[in-house]
């Protein structure tokens, strides 16, 4: 039963992601999408790096957007607020089980139309991380 309730559930969110990539997207020129959706923990180790993906050779000319865990958004917004010029907040929960929450979010990030993509998420989960 379980594996049934699986399967369906991979069947939603693969059809659902298919969906998203129907939606025309605009290229907008030079944009650098950076995904770190880990915990705080590893948002403090990160965090350092923000800077380095602006002032670099191959990037310094784009816009960064960076998709964050709503958890770690106070952080963000005291301390490293200047260092993104977008800011896409995931809530990892309601990611997982709303649906509507779900298709929206993903209709952010398709709308950001990145020309480069930097994927800093270490552990994995294909329910979430494979969704984009």
């Amino acid at each position: 039963m379980k594996s049934i309730k699986n399967f369906a559930a991979y069947f939603v969110y693969t059809s659902l992601l298919f969906i998203v990539r129907l939606i025309p997207n605009k290229k907008r020129g030079k944009q650098l999408l950076v995904i770190k959706m880990d915990e705080i923990g590893d948002y403090i180790l990160f965090r350092n790096l923000i800077p380095y993906f602006k002032k670099s050779e191959k990037y310094k000319n784009h816009n960064l957007t960076i998709i964050g865990n709503k958890a770690w958004k106070s952080i963000y917004d005291t301390y490293d607020s200047n260092s993104a010029d977008l800011v896409l907040w995931l809530d990892k929960a309601k990611f997982k089980k709303d649906l509507g929450y779900r298709f929206s979010f993903l209709k952010q990030v398709r709308a950001v139309s990145a020309s480069d993509l930097i994927n800093c998420i270490y552990s994995r989960t294909i329910v979430l991380d494979d969704g984009f």
